[in-house]
C-alpha cells in the first residue's frame, strides 16, 4: 500500500476525530472528554494490534517505555489541540497545520536534509516562503484582533498560546514518530503513546481536582471518536514509515486542512467569527500550507 493511499485514509478518519471533538468539547471539559478520548484510543489501537499486525505493543523493553514518556508530551499537544479548536475550529485548522515547520526544522538540523531550507532549490524557497507566510498571516490575524473588544482579545491571546503549544509538542512529535518507526513497529508506538497520555491526562485532571469520569451521552461518543484516532493514526505512522517525512506531513496537513475548513465555516457556523482583516489572514494562511505541501 502507497503512502499517498495511506494519508488518504488517515485524512478520513482525522476529520471524523476533528469534527467529533470540537462538538463534545462544547458539553465536556477538554480533559475530562481526553479521558475517555485515550482509553477508547488505547483500546482501539490494543485491538489493531493484536488483531491485524498480530503483535503485543505492550512487550518490548526500554523502547516501549520511551514511547510512553514521549507519550507524555504528545498528550499536552493534544490536550493543546482540544482547547484551541474549541475556541476556533477553523482558525486551529489553518495555524495548526504549521506543526509541519517544527517536524521540517529537526529534520533540516539532525537529518542533514539541507534541501528543506535550501533557498537555491524549489524545495527550499517553498518551505522558506510558507514559513514567510505564516507569520504574514498571524501579524494580519493579530492586527484583526486589535480592532476588537477587550474580551475578544484575550480569546484570541488564549487561542495562540493553545495553537503554539500544539504546533511545537505535536511538529516535534511526528519528527520522532519517524525516527522511532525505522526500528518499531509504528502501531507499537502508537499504543504506547496513548499509555503516556492518558497517564499525564488523568495527573492534570487530579492535580486540579476534577472528576475523571461523567455521566453524558456524550462519554460513549468521545470513546468511539478515541478508537477512530487510532485508525487514523495507525495508517498516518504506516505512511511515515514508508514515506519522506518532508512529504507525508505536508501532504497530511494539506488534505486535511481543506477538507475540515468548510465543516468549521459552515456545520459549526463559524463564518460569523471573522471579519474581512481575519479573513486575508486565512488565505494567506491556507495559501503558505500549500506551498510547504508541494514536493
Amino acid at each position: 500500500m502507497s503512502w499517498q493511499l495511506l494519508i488518504g485514509l488517515s485524512v478520513i478518519l482525522a476529520v471524523i476525530r476533528d469534527s467529533v471533538t470540537k462538538k463534545v468539547t462544547q458539553h465536556i471539559h477538554p480533559l475530562v472528554s481526553m479521558v475517555i478520548f485515550y482509553i477508547g484510543s488505547i483500546a482501539g489501537a490494543t485491538a489493531i494490534s493484536f488483531c491485524v499486525f498480530r503483535v503485543n505493543p505492550f512487550i518490548g523493553g526500554a523502547p516501549v517505555w520511551y514511547m510512553r514518556l514521549f507519550g507524555i508530551f504528545f498528550g499536552i499537544g493534544v490536550y493543546a489541540m482540544f482547547e484551541a479548536m474549541k475556541i476556533n475550529f477553523t482558525k486551529f485548522q489553518i495555524f495548526g497545520a504549521y506543526r509541519n515547520i517544527i517536524s521540517i526544522l529537526l529534520s533540516f538540523l539532525f537529518l542533514g536534509e539541507l534541501v528543506l531550507f535550501n533557498p537555491f532549490e524549489p524545495r527550499g524557497l517553498r518551505n522558506i516562503l510558507g514559513t514567510i507566510a505564516f507569520v504574514v498571516a498571524l501579524a494580519f490575524g493579530q492586527g484583526a484582533s486589535r480592532q476588537n473588544n477587550q474580551e475578544q482579545k484575550a480569546v484570541g491571546k488564549k487561542f495562540l498560546f493553545w495553537m503554539f503549544l500544539n504546533i511545537i509538542l505535536i511538529g516535534g512529535a511526528l519528527f520522532f514518530v519517524k525516527i522511532f518507526s525505522q526500528g518499531i513497529p509504528p502501531i507499537v508506538i502508537l499504543t504506547n503513546q496513548y499509555v503516556g497520555s492518558l497517564f499525564i491526562i488523568s495527573v492534570m485532571i487530579a492535580w486540579r481536582r476534577m472528576p475523571l469520569f461523567i455521566r453524558s451521552s456524550y462519554t460513549a461518543l468521545m470513546f468511539v471518536n478515541g478508537i477512530v484516532t487510532a485508525g487514523a493514526l495507525t495508517f498516518l505512522y504506516m505512511a511515515l514509515k514508508i514515506g519522506p517525512i518532508a512529504l507525508v506531513t505536508p501532504v497530511e496537513n494539506l488534505l486535511r486542512t481543506a477538507v475540515v475548513i468548510p465543516v468549521g465555516l459552515f456545520f459549526f457556523k463559524e463564518a460569523r467569527l471573522f471579519n474581512k482583516q481575519e479573513i486575508v489572514s486565512l488565505i494567506i494562511g491556507f495559501v503558505g500550507v500549500v506551498l510547504l505541501a508541494l514536493p
